[in-house]
């Protein structure tokens, strides 16, 4: 396949290019500097990109309230902060577990940015507020030995938290039986039924014998006894 070529003859002019009228009427966009700088250099040195929202002030509040034993939705949901955001500084803070040379886990090692230095200082605060938990409750050791049984019953369940198992067998130990009762219960509903019609029936039969009965004898006329009064009248007259 060739390829087309143009010429122009002697005296010719090229077609000029069509221009955007409306170039000119486009709004021009301001560029702010500022509005692409982060605020740690530590997490971009080059000191362009988009402005993260994990500012020193936010970090020191969240973790401030998880030391003091709340859950961290709760305090995300108190500082004003989406959920999806704290997500996405938890995934971008996410530790790499270390190995040794025979492939096990000696340690895990977190980004060196603001996201590694979030998390790890989350995780340190979760581990600080169950150490000031069990402080508190050691210290009412002596003063209260409910105390120290609910410590233990929660710290070794296996020793200090009995519970009683009830296993249920059959006969021998063996698997308990389940009989199917449906189709025994489905014969008595038959028969209920059935004893229904039957009396159903019956009433039929005798309600029909007493309208015969009632029909076979003479009805008394209902004038009878005025036309005797009559008769005697007349004979008396």
């Amino acid at each position: 396949m060739g390829l087309w070529t143009f010429s122009l003859s002697p005296g010719q002019e090229p077609c000029p290019m069509p221009k955007n009228k409306y170039k000119d009427e486009m709004p021009k966009k301001a560029y702010d500097p500022d509005k692409y700088v982060r605020d740690y250099q530590i997490d971009n040195p080059s000191g362009k990109g988009r402005k993260s929202t994990l500012t020193p002030e936010i970090h020191e509040a969240v973790i401030a309230g998880v030391k003091k034993g709340n859950y961290i939705t709760t305090v995300v949901d108190a500082l004003g902060i989406p959920r999806g955001t704290y997500l996405n500084w938890r995934y971008k803070g996410k530790s790499t577990p270390i190995h040794d040379d025979q492939g096990n886990i000696i340690g895990e090692e977190y980004p060196d940015d603001i996201y590694g230095n979030f998390v790890r200082d989350l995780m340190q605060a979760v581990a600080h507020s169950e150490m000031e938990a069990v402080t508190a409750l050691e210290s009412h050791f002596e003063k209260d030995w409910r105390a120290a049984a609910e410590f233990l019953s929660r710290k070794f369940p296996e020793r200090w938290n009995p519970k009683a198992v009830v296993e249920m067998t059959g006969a021998d130990g063996g698997p308990i039986q389940v009989e199917d009762k449906r189709e025994s219960l489905y014969a008595q509903l038959d028969r209920i039924i059935d004893t229904t019609k039957e009396i159903e029936q019956g009433a039929e039969v005798l309600e029909a014998e007493v309208l015969d009965e009632d029909s076979d004898t003479d009805p008394e006329p209902a004038n009878g006894p005025q036309q005797l009064s009559m008769g005697l009248d007349l004979d008396e007259d």
